[in-house]
This record gives structure tokens, C-alpha cells and sequence, in this order.
């Protein structure tokens, strides 16, 4: 397992107002001046005076089996994990693409993933949204502008137990979710309480108050019962549950797979019941109107 510390420091240009951006590593790495984006620009030289604001992050990585890679990268209450593997076969949907990837977004009480290679979408990927007991917020589940409806195939919280594992899927205002049933609730509970472990133990160490290379020095001396560093420790049996679910034939094969696909055509077929009764009452006041007409 490879540690690495980035720090993030923004300052504002005086001469246009432009965010530049220093960096500190850990291992060193050189920093270069280049623009990441029409705002914002990385610099080699840090900037005088006191940034207006920083972003620390801590990047844990291993190469696994078979060319595949994950990483895991730490900051605030979020954990971002990528696994990337080779195509197992060419894509017609996303020719241009030449590895796949699995992504797992952890935050409070929900993981979002996403998996490229398994023919399904418009862009050879699948998506599942898992959410974990009964404090999640709801109110801002359509893109972040809208509560869930339970009396439109929405969420009520009352009937999930706090132990409950469940998908969630939303589609032109209509949603659907399902609570999972069997081993997929103990394994999906586990992986949770797993990544909330590991992020809560690099939050306690991830301090702006050190140099990068004291956080990882930190991080690294930090040992369990076994004279094992613990962030290593925690880090190696998360990677093995979630390396489960790839390459994309084995997330096809997963319960997962099948919650979440349910769920979504759930709430396209209440999408299409909705165009279809809204066509049928379109088409009743047109004969009505040529009724009243004649």
C-alpha cells in the first residue's frame, strides 16, 4: 500500500483576480505551473501571504492481480474509490474508451457506484445508489433540488429499519427504491462500517496543523495490536470486499446489480404510465373539443 499527502493552497491573483493553486506533497513531487481549468491555475511557486482557503487529501493505492489498480482518496467525510482494470472486451458504445473503471463514492449513510463495462446505459456503464439505515437525508434527492415523495414511490423513512440497506433511483420526477433482502444486507452493512472505520481514522491524522510529510510519517507509524501500520490494516479488507464487484461481469452477476436495475425500470415504467395518461387525457380533451365544436 502507497500513502501520499496533498495539500491544496488557493490565493487570489492580484492582478486579474485569478484563483492560483500551490500544492505540497508527500512523497515530494515537483510542483509545475499549469492551468487546470479557465479560473483556476496551478503554480510552482507558492504565492505570498495566507491562502484564502486549503484542501488536504490523503491518497492511499496498491496494484493488485491481473493490472488492476485501486485507490482510495480521503478528504472531509467523503471517501473516493477507483478501481481501474483492463476492457475485458471492446466497448461499442464508448469505442474510445480504453480501460474500465469502478468507482465507489462513500459519504454519510450512502455509496454511490459506478461501473463502466457492462453494456448497459447509453454509455456502456452501470449506476447503483445504496443508501444505509434511516438518518438519510431525503430532502434533496432529484439532483439536489427535491424531496423524496413517498406517495409518488418515494422514501419514508418510518419503514426503514436503522440496520436496512437500500437502493434508490430517480427518473423526470418519478423514484423508486427497494430494501435489501439476504447476504447482500450483512456484506453491503460491513463494507459501510469498513470505509467509515478507515475514514474516520485518516480524518483523525489528516491535520492541517502538520506538514504533509509529518500526516504521512503519522499515518504510517500508527500501528495496530500487530505491528502492522492500522491504516493498512483497514485499508487491505475493504479493498477485498469491494474488489468483489469487478471487473463489470462479476458486478452483473452481484445482487447489486439486480436491486438497483429493478429499481430504475420501476421508476421508468411510473414515468412512461405518467406520459401515457397524460397522452390518453390529451387525446380525451381533443375529442372532447372536436365534440363541442360539431
Amino acid at each position: 500500500m502507497e500513502v501520499k499527502v496533498i495539500r491544496y493552497m488557493f490565493f487570489l491573483d492580484p492582478s486579474d483576480g485569478r484563483n492560483l493553486r500551490f500544492k505540497e506533497t508527500a512523497p515530494y513531487e515537483p510542483p509545475c505551473d499549469h492551468s487546470i481549468c479557465g479560473c483556476t491555475k496551478e503554480v510552482a511557486v507558492r504565492p505570498e501571504g495566507e491562502p484564502v482557503g486549503t484542501r488536504q487529501q490523503v491518497v492511499l493505492s496498491q496494484t493488485l492481480k491481473d493490472n488492476c489498480t485501486v485507490e482510495m482518496v480521503f478528504e472531509g467525510d467523503t471517501i473516493w474509490v477507483t478501481f481501474q482494470f483492463p476492457m475485458s472486451r471492446p466497448s461499442e458504445k464508448d469505442p474510445e474508451r480504453k480501460i474500465d473503471h469502478a468507482y465507489f463514492h462513500f459519504s454519510p449513510h450512502k455509496c454511490t457506484v459506478e461501473i463502466t463495462g457492462t453494456g448497459e446505459g447509453f454509455v456502456d456503464c452501470s449506476f447503483a445508489h445504496l443508501y444505509f439505515g434511516n438518518e438519510v437525508d431525503t430532502s434533496r434527492f432529484f439532483n439536489g433540488h427535491s424531496p423524496s415523495r413517498p406517495a409518488f414511490g418515494g422514501v419514508d423513512l418510518k419503514d426503514i429499519r436503522p440496520e436496512d440497506v437500500w437502493v434508490h433511483y430517480c427518473k423526470w420526477g418519478h423514484e423508486a427504491y427497494e430494501i435489501f433482502k439476504g447476504p447482500s444486507v450483512n456484506i453491503w452493512n460491513n463494507i459501510y462500517r469498513m470505509a467509515k472505520s478507515l475514514g474516520d481514522t485518516i480524518a483523525e491524522m489528516n491535520v492541517l496543523t502538520s506538514s504533509v510529510g509529518d500526516v504521512r510519517d503519522f499515518i504510517l507509524s500508527r500501528q495496530n495490536g500487530y505491528s502492522e501500520p492500522l491504516v493498512n490494516w483497514l485499508f487491505q479488507p475493504l479493498v477485498i470486499y469491494l474488489a468483489w464487484f469487478v471487473p463489470a461481469d462479476e458486478y452483473l452477476r452481484s445482487a447489486l446489480s439486480s436491486y438497483a436495475n429493478a429499481v430504475e425500470h420501476r421508476a421508468d415504467g411510473n414515468y412512461h404510465l405518467e406520459m401515457a395518461s397524460k397522452k390518453e387525457a390529451y387525446m380525451a380533451a381533443k375529442i372532447e373539443k372536436v365534440n363541442c365544436d360539431a
